[in-house]
């Protein structure tokens, strides 16, 4: 029987974590490459750093990256900061009962 129960809350956190990432993926359509291309041209970014600043911004999300370029070109445009920045801005975990 623990077998059995042990399979079945694999199979719920297995499909609950598929569910999660489902609606984490971006498909980079037409529309996103077009905005990279132009956060690229505009602001001087690589290919992918473009990518990945297009789908922060489209996502109205805070870019997190330890990139240089990103920090400095993108700053006036949308929330840019480093993880230890991110990190700090977090609420503490709560505290154990006593």
């Amino acid at each position: 029987m623990g077998g059995v129960l042990r399979a079945a809350r694999l199979f719920h956190l297995e499909r609950t974590s598929a569910q999660r990432w489902r609606n984490a993926i971006r498909v980079l359509d037409e529309v996103c490459a077009l905005h990279a291309l132009t956060l690229a041209a505009q602001h001087g970014l690589r290919g992918a750093d473009a990518v990945y600043a297009a789908v922060a911004r489209e996502a109205g999300s805070t870019l997190v990256t330890l990139d240089d370029e990103h920090l400095t070109r993108l700053v006036n445009l949308m929330t840019v900061c480093t993880p230890a920045v991110a990190l700090a801005a977090l609420p503490p975990p709560p505290q154990p009962p006593g």
